[in-house]
């Protein structure tokens, strides 16, 4: 499974960093999402996805509605890789350590169930729900 950090601003890029520190080149990816390069960033994800298309992608986002978040969505449904790509949102240094070590050993599903109930601690785990009458409903169960 590959493993995809996205986020606003330069947070993916830092735990990546951060990573190298302990990992001698760790297998993750990371895009980051700047004002001026909004088209950019849709393409190098589109063409990441394209690239990986065999592959299970786990992609952790910084932020739930965030415009790296909606854009990676929107591409996911684009691409129809609902089944082959899974997103968390609320990454964060422990996250990606345990994310990292479990990759290869659990699948997709799995890691998208193990984070499903931790919506208290700010993660959230994006579920698409396919209806006939629309096209897609996105269910997050966001505590209030």
């Amino acid at each position: 499974m590959k493993l995809l950090l996205v986020s606003n601003g330069s947070l993916a890029q830092g735990l990546y960093m951060a990573m190298e520190h302990f990992y001698y080149k760790p297998d993750i990816d990371y895009t980051i999402l700047r004002d001026s390069d909004k088209k950019e960033y849709i393409a190098e994800i589109e063409a990441y996805m394209k690239k990986n298309c065999m592959e299970d992608i786990l992609v952790l986002c910084d932020a739930y509605g965030s415009t790296a978040f909606n854009e990676i969505v929107v591409l996911i449904n684009k691409l129809e890789r609902t089944k082959s790509v899974g997103v968390i949102c609320g990454m964060n240094l422990p996250m990606v350590f345990k994310i990292y070590g479990l990759k290869d050993m659990w699948s997709l599903t799995s890691i998208k169930s193990f984070y499903k109930n931790s919506e208290k601690q700010g993660v959230i785990v994006y579920a698409p729900k396919v209806k006939k009458d629309c096209k897609f409903l996105f269910k997050i169960n966001v505590p209030i």
